[in-house]
């Protein structure tokens, strides 16, 4: 890790710690005022996330798309991307923060705690299609991620008599929470199709063949399955509400088994994921 990108790498965190801490004391003292100052703060926080990413880039030659580290680290960032982009149309949008920067608080002390070292991409992993295939790949999971999200709110929210009523009043509306898990289910599925063909086009042309039944190959086909059986129970079947909720957060755990727990069996994949 170079001397800027650690520097930036420390204002990031304790911004997102504090933003959390501000979110954090509106919801529970009822204080709506501190709510914007904790949002504004996590904006400096993926301000200096952003930094953080591009000094590791300048340093390294290459985008964060090898190591650990570095998957954490990019991995993260668009989590809470997906979180500002769609909090300009839906304003209440933003309360996620508070549930998404402890998962990117504890993903970025895996990542630093993993050994960061600057290394070159290895020759063989040169490629612009790796490049596109990882961006699709975050695009997809992050997108996941926060389709689960709301599909926990969703099911809080739903066992609430009042909710009208504080904190929940600060929530979307049941009948948005439901419009955007579709929204970000079919965003996440479409850049997951796209992963799937750019990494295939990438497999070609470093190993000779394009489907090899890798064990990070399968479980990205998985998850690909699994949320396509989500897409089919909510447009065809006419599945909502609880159902759907219950679907999106269930289908979470093959996206934790396809980032998480294929990383500590050997494969092809392994060098860009240790």
């Amino acid at each position: 890790m170079g001397q800027f990108e650690e520097i930036f790498f420390w204002i990031a965190v304790y911004l997102y710690a504090l933003a959390f801490l501000l979110q954090l004391f509106s919801l529970i003292f009822k204080k709506p005022s501190w709510a914007p100052i904790g949002w504004y703060t996590a904006l400096g926080a993926f301000g200096f996330h952003t930094a953080t990413i591009t000094a590791r880039w300048i340093a390294t030659g290459h985008p964060p798309v090898v190591q650990r580290y570095e998957n954490n680290l990019a991995g993260t960032w668009f989590v809470m991307l997906m979180i500002i982009v769609v909090s300009r149309w839906f304003k209440k949008v933003k309360i996620f923060a508070l549930f998404v920067i402890p998962v990117i608080l504890i993903m970025l002390g895996q990542a630093f705690m993993a050994q960061p070292e600057l290394k070159p991409l290895a020759p063989n992993f040169q490629s612009w299609w790796l490049w596109i295939h990882v961006t699709f790949a975050w695009f997809a999971y992050s997108s996941f991620a926060v389709a689960g999200g709301l599909g926990i709110v969703y099911l809080l929210k739903s066992r609430v008599k009042n909710v009208d009523a504080k904190p929940w009043s600060y929530f979307p509306e049941i009948d948005l929470l439901d419009d955007l898990i579709l929204r970000f289910v079919l965003f996440g599925f479409v850049a997951q199709t796209m992963m799937l063909i750019s990494g295939s086009i990438w497999a070609n042309n470093l190993w000779g063949s394009y489907w090899s039944w890798d064990p990070l190959e399968t479980w990205s086909l998985v998850t690909w399955l699994t949320y396509g059986i989500v897409l089919h129970f909510r447009l065809t079947m006419g599945w909502k509400g609880k159902r759907i909720a219950w679907l999106v957060v269930g289908a979470i755990m093959t996206e934790i088994i396809t980032f998480y727990g294929i990383g500590i069996i050997t494969t092809v994949h392994t060098p860009l994921l240790q």
